[in-house]
């Protein structure tokens, strides 16, 4: 009987399945997609909806655009004089730089502040300061204006307005807003003035370069 029972006990250890130290059965899931693995079905023409970390990204560079700020840089000016002379404010560091804009050549007003600034011109340019005269007139009318009351100092034409909205100077009709700005010799906005008085404007602008 002894034997029986010893044979039935192996009979059934045989049959069992095995676990080595009785440690716990470990179910393995299958791993999930890596983010960098495309998912999509067989066949399908569509966007993958996991992007590959390999493809390329694609940044397109604004250059940031300067507005006139007290104490920042000011707008970049370039363009042909009446005389041909080019101008690029951006190469004229270490000079003080006055920008005027005015709405038209020959009018009175226009024509006061001209002379005025032409008056003082020994004193605004003894230091190396640059004028520009701005506004929508063309360049043979720059010309004109300049002959006639012997300005000293550059005109620039700004006939589609980009100089102005540079510096969010109002064009009503193809008039510029008689608006000035000076720019100091390390390129920033020293002084914006929205509004102008013609008969004084001449010596606020020297006292601005002083």
């Amino acid at each position: 009987m002894r034997g029986s029972l010893l044979f039935t006990i192996l009979t059934m250890l045989a049959c069992s399945p095995v676990n080595p130290v009785n440690l716990p059965s470990k179910t393995v899931s299958e791993p999930s997609a890596r983010s960098h693995d495309v998912v999509t079905a067989a066949g399908d023409d569509q966007t993958p909806r996991v992007a590959q970390e390999s493809q390329e990204l694609r940044v397109r560079v604004v250059e940031p655009v300067r507005v006139p700020v007290v104490g920042k840089i000011a707008p970049r000016v370039q363009g042909a004089a009446h005389d041909g002379a080019i101008i690029d404010t951006d190469t004229l560091r270490g000079h003080y730089v006055v920008l005027y804009f005015y709405p038209k050549d020959e009018t009175p007003g226009c024509t006061k502040q001209a002379c005025a600034f032409r008056d003082a011109w020994k004193d605004l340019s003894k230091d190396g300061a640059v004028m520009i005269g701005i506004s929508a007139d063309s360049d043979e009318s720059h010309r004109k204006f300049v002959s006639r009351y012997k300005l000293p100092f550059l005109l620039l034409s700004d006939t589609d307005g980009s100089l102005a909205a540079k510096f969010e100077v109002p064009v009503n009709k193809g008039r510029t807003a008689r608006q000035t700005i000076v720019i100091a010799p390390d390129g920033t906005v020293k002084r914006i003035y929205r509004k102008v008085d013609v008969s004084a404007h001449a010596q606020e602008v020297l006292s601005d370069l002083k």
